[in-house]
């Protein structure tokens, strides 16, 4: 076994599988947390990231008590592509509880990719 599971070994596993995979991913792979914090960062609304805070109950986005730290942090690597250790760390022990978000978002992304397009 790798390190870190692969988007194939994520979308051939069980719904329960991938996300204990992407909870693994995201406690060691910093790669994988910065994506997730992203792509979790980037399904919430545009007011919720401009506020940094929770407005809507859509079970998308960060949690009311994760929304202003994690939402700041994304915001900080966007702008400047790096985060402190300490960061990394409070982002890291806060993501996992988002990874059925992820596998969702990853599902989708499949899914999309995989449709044939009109062209």
């Amino acid at each position: 076994m790798s390190d870190t599971y692969t988007k194939d070994d994520i979308s051939f596993a069980t719904k329960a599988e991938g996300i204990r995979m992407i909870r693994h991913n995201l406690r060691t792979s910093d790669r994988w947390l910065i994506r997730g914090l992203i792509a979790i960062y980037h399904h919430q609304t545009i007011d919720e990231q401009s506020s940094q805070a929770t407005s809507y109950q859509n079970n998308i986005g960060f949690c009311a008590f994760d929304a202003q730290t994690l939402s700041s942090f994304t915001q900080q690597y966007e702008l400047m592509g790096t985060l402190s250790a300490k960061q990394i760390e409070m982002a890291r022990s806060k993501m996992v509880k988002y990874a059925g978000q992820l596998y969702a978002i990853a599902i989708n992304n499949l899914a999309a990719e995989l449709t044939p397009s009109d062209n």
